[in-house]
Order: structure tokens, then sequence, then C-alpha cells
């Protein structure tokens, strides 16, 4: 297929303007690639500028210019979309934990920039973790908490990846039957009914982290739970059973707190 015309943007131009003429026959999707292909494209010779000690501080600055005003020209067309067409990115915003936009640095500007982004877009309400609750949300400082959107991301990445693979090599990769991971998301989408799924892969990832979480100092007081423990202590071998014992809590333990950060349906619509 013979790659699309250059059409070089233009760093003057205000508002959004009309599609060029040169690329009619490009699809929208095919423009969406390029553009995201030329701006990683872009972050990596930047990178390479930044790493290169021989390279000045004049030149380094100058390239990392380059990518802060593409990706300010990109967050401003998306501010005048949602104000042109507020529902279409709604839709969008409100199954988001963040959203491309210009921080304003002046004070006086940021309650209507707050409005905006968490009123008028309302971002993160549909977002199946518990961001915007009426009561307080999960705290991010928890270790536990910490762990499971650690894990949460990991596993969405190693999708991803998966994906990029089976695109790449839709004979290789694509041929074998789909992945446990790769059906979270999609056919298995995180909410408090399906956490069982995902921490079955959490958990998994985390043994290959740390073979032992009974013996780790922040993890082992999770499944210490006295029930447990008292039990185990009647079986014979009691230390490789309260052992056991603790591994199983532990792993009950991130379930409840998963189940916790999640939303139901019926909770998201109390919200609205």
């Amino acid at each position: 297929m013979d790659s699309p015309p250059r059409v070089f943007g233009d760093p003057l131009r205000l508002g959004i303007g009309e599609p060029d003429p040169r690329l009619t026959h490009e699809s929208t999707g095919h423009i969406a690639a390029y553009a995201l292909g030329y701006v990683q494209e872009l972050a990596a010779r930047v990178q390479r500028y930044c790493d290169d000690a021989n390279e000045t501080p004049n030149n380094q600055r100058e390239a990392c210019q380059l990518l802060i005003n593409v990706a300010s020209d990109m967050a401003a067309i998306i501010h005048l979309l949602a104000q042109k067409f507020p529902t279409p990115i709604r839709e969008i915003a409100e199954k988001r934990a963040n959203f491309p936009c210009l921080f304003p640095a002046h004070p006086n500007d940021r309650k209507a920039f707050e409005d905006f982004i968490l009123t008028d877009l309302a971002l993160g309400k549909l977002h199946p973790l518990r961001l915007r609750s009426a009561r307080k949300t999960f705290s991010k400082t928890i270790f536990v908490n910490k762990l499971l959107l650690y894990y949460i991301a990991k596993i969405r990445l190693l999708r991803s990846e998966l994906l990029r693979n089976r695109i790449a090599d839709p004979f290789g990769v694509g041929s074998l039957p789909t992945l446990e991971i790769e059906r979270l998301q999609d056919d298995i989408p995180l909410t408090a009914k399906t956490a069982k799924p995902w921490l079955d892969v959490i958990w998994r990832l985390l043994l290959l982290d740390c073979p032992r979480p009974e013996k780790h100092n922040l993890l082992s007081p999770l499944g210490r739970r006295p029930s447990r423990t008292e039990r185990a202590s009647f079986v014979k071998g009691k230390t490789r059973k309260t052992s056991s014992y603790v591994r199983a809590g532990i792993k009950e333990a991130l379930g409840r707190y998963l189940v916790r950060k999640l939303r139901d349906q019926k909770q998201s619509e109390s919200d609205k």
C-alpha cells in the first residue's frame, strides 16, 4: 500500500479547520495510526537527544519543545471538540481514569478547568474502579491498593503486547488459542462480579514476582487471620499447613480489597 502524501502541520493554524483533500482516500483509522507513529517516532528521537551527553542543553530543550508543542496542540483540539460535541467525548471520558488536557497555571483558571473535566465530561464517573464515589475513594498510598493497581496495569500491558504480536504475525502467535489473559477486559471486563478471574491472573503474576508471599513482610500480615491459623494449628505438620493457610488468606484479602475498589452497575447508576 502506498504511503499517504506528506502533509505538514501548520503551527499558526487556529481552530480545527477542514480535512485536507490530499488525504481524502485515507481512512480515519489509518490517519490515526500514521499520526501515532509519527508521535512515537518524535518521542524516540527526543529521548535520544536527551540521552546523548554530546548534545547541548539547548538542543535537548528544543527537541523537548517540539514534542510538548505537538501534545499541547492535540490537547487543545480535543478541548475544542469537547465543547462543540460534548456527548461522544463525555461517553469516552466517563470510563477513563485520565484525560488529555492543558492544565492551567493560573489559580483563577483551575476551578473552571476542574468543573469542565469532572462535571461537564464526568471524568471517571463510570470507571470500573471506585474513583469518584460519593464516599471517599480508595487511597493509592496503601500498599495493597498500590499492588492491585500495579498488576491491573500489568495485565493490560501484557494484553496489548499479545494483541500486537497477533497483528504482526497472524499465522504464528495468532493461530494459537486465545489466552486467559487476553479474555480479560473485553470478554471479562473488570467489575465486582468478574473480580475472581482477574484476581486469579493477578495472583499468578504476583507469585512469579514473589514466590513465597507468606514470607513477605507486607503480604504476610494480610493472610494471618486468627481463624485460619488456629484451624491450621490442629493439623499435623502445622508449620507447613499454617504457611499454606497464610498464603490462601493473602489471596482472599487481595480479593476483598479488589472488590472494595470496584463498583457494580447499580452503584454507577446511583452516582449519576
